[in-house]
This record gives structure tokens, C-alpha cells and sequence, in this order.
């Protein structure tokens, strides 16, 4: 299926050819998931819960992750 805005380009085969050449596992170094988690609490914060802005949750991520070391 294509679309106009992408100029008719057939982009989901060209994302799944792109997606079957990647051939390494990206790194997950120590604390891979607690920056991933740290991550998805603050666009929660600003997306779902609206408890913040985006530069307050922005500055709570920043404090996690260098908590983390």
C-alpha cells in the first residue's frame, strides 16, 4: 500500500528490507532497562497522566538516569 504524503513510495516493504538487514543485536549495557523504564515514566508523566510538562518531567529523567551511575 502507498500513500501520497510519502510519495507513493512503498514504505513498508522498504522498512521491513531495512529491518531484515540489520544483522547485530544492539548493545543493552547495565542499565539498559532501568534508562528505558526512566524513559517511559516521563513521557507518561506528560502524556497520559498530565502530572507534568515536558521540561519538568525532562529534568526528573535527567536526575534518574544519573542516579543510576
Amino acid at each position: 500500500m502507498t500513500k501520497p504524503f510519502f510519495n507513493n513510495a512503498p514504505t513498508g516493504t522498504i522498512l521491513v528490507n531495512r529491518a531484515n538487514a540489520v544483522t547485530v543485536a544492539p548493545f543493552k549495557g547495565k542499565n539498559y532497562f532501568a534508562i528505558n523504564d526512566a524513559m517511559q515514566q516521563a513521557l507518561t508523566r506528560v502524556d497520559v497522566d498530565k502530572t507534568d510538562d515536558p521540561a519538568a518531567s525532562w529534568a526528573k529523567y535527567l536526575t534518574a538516569v544519573k542516579a543510576l551511575g
